[in-house]
């Protein structure tokens, strides 16, 4: 019983530990731009959540114990205190791997950006065409309605002249 107990902590300070590894390193991603930083800070707290379910769910059968709370709390707050000291030594291990993998996918995307070059040409001219006719229909359209207005417009006016008047009945009781 109590040798169960003692895997059951031992397994959430393990998993406190790896989750606050992995989220270093997702700091050290977070730490190229703004946007990088925003989604990175909320994928920390998912990933941090998500091991902690999961681990609790494995090690411990899905039960809460307030200790298993308490040992992935101290396995983050050790990993935190070891890892801030290489942290400058992860920035440069990912650098290192990252610069290359980024400067690769700038080199596909101009690529594919340069195949994709006379598509995007085609598509255009051809929207500004479709786009030229409709603006031609409504200037058309907009004309004969001016051409309808101003043939109307005397026999309109004429109209407007004759003044109507309504019958009124008035009823008495």
């Amino acid at each position: 019983m109590i040798l169960g107990e003692c895997g059951v902590f031992a397994a959430m300070f393990a998993a406190g530990m790896a989750a606050s590894v992995l989220a270093v390193f997702l700091d050290v991603m977070g730490r190229a731009g703004k946007a990088a930083g925003a989604v990175t800070d909320v994928m920390i707290a998912a990933e941090m959540g998500a091991i902690y379910f999961f681990t609790q769910y494995y090690a411990a059968g899905g039960v809460f114990r307030l200790y298993s709370m308490a040992a992935f709390l101290l396995g983050v707050y050790l990993s935190r205190r070891l890892c801030g000291r290489f942290s400058p030594t992860f920035r440069r291990m990912a650098a290192k791997v990252l610069l290359p993998l980024v400067s690769a996918y700038d080199r596909a995307a101009k690529r594919w950006e340069e195949r994709l070059r006379p598509y995007k040409e085609k598509i255009a001219a051809r929207r500004e065409a479709r786009d030229n006719v409709r603006r031609e229909k409504k200037r058309a359209r907009l004309a004969l309605r001016r051409e309808k207005k101003d043939r109307k417009e005397p026999v309109y006016m004429a109209k407007k002249r004759v003044r109507k008047r309504s019958a009124r009945i008035v009823v008495e009781r």
